[in-house]
C-alpha cells in the first residue's frame, strides 16, 4: 500500500484546517494551538492500536473535561464503538 500523500503533509494540512477552526470557535485566533512536535507514525499492530486509542478516548479525564471516557460525547468511548476485551 503506498499513500498518495505524504503523511507530513497530510497531517499538517489538517492540523491547520483543525487549528484555525478550533481558535474561532475559542476567540483566539493567534494562539498556538498544537505541540510543535509531531508524533504522527504508522501503527504497528493491533495492540499498538488499542494502547493509542485507550490513550486518546481517556484524554478528556485528565484535562478535565468530563469525568469518564464515556462521558465524553465526541469520543468513541461515548459510542461503545470499540469493545473491550477481558
Amino acid at each position: 500500500l503506498t499513500p498518495l500523500v505524504e503523511l507530513l503533509k497530510l497531517t499538517r494540512f489538517l492540523k491547520g484546517v483543525i487549528a484555525k477552526r478550533a481558535n474561532e470557535l475559542l476567540h483566539q485566533p493567534d494562539t498556538p494551538f498544537w505541540d510543535e512536535e509531531n508524533w504522527e507514525h504508522l501503527v504497528g499492530d493491533h495492540h499498538e492500536f488499542d494502547r493509542i486509542r485507550q490513550y486518546i478516548e481517556g484524554n478528556p479525564v485528565p484535562v478535565g473535561i468530563a469525568r469518564a471516557d464515556a462521558d465524553y460525547p465526541y469520543s468513541s468511548a461515548a459510542r461503545g464503538k470499540f469493545a473491550q476485551s477481558a
